[in-house]
C-alpha cells in the first residue's frame, strides 16, 4: 500500500484471501520480518469472495470479487481520515 494516506499501513501489502472471503493486510519491516497482520472487519465476508486487491494510479485500493458471472465486483478501498 503506498501513500501518506494509509498512515502506518503505508508500504504494507494488501492480499485477497479468496476461500475465507477476507482482505489480509501484512506489515514488515526492512528486513523482510513480518510484524504485523490486519485484517479490516468491514470487509469480512459482506462483499462475498475477495479474488485479487492491488493499489491505483490514485493510490487507493481496488478489489475484485469472484462470486459468480452476475455478482462480481471491483472494490474501491479508501482509508477513513
Amino acid at each position: 500500500m503506498r501513500g501518506r494516506k494509509w498512515g502506518a499501513w503505508q508500504g504494507a501489502l494488501a492480499m485477497a484471501v479468496l476461500g475465507s472471503q477476507e482482505l489480509l493486510i501484512l506489515k514488515f519491516d526492512a528486513a523482510g520480518t513480518l510484524l504485523r497482520t490486519f485484517k479490516p472487519a468491514v470487509l469480512d465476508g459482506d462483499q462475498g469472495r475477495l479474488r485479487s486487491a492491488v493499489m491505483g494510479p490514485d493510490n487507493n485500493l481496488y478489489l475484485t470479487t469472484s462470486n459468480n458471472q452476475d455478482a462480481d465486483r471491483i472494490l474501491r478501498v479508501v482509508p477513513r481520515a
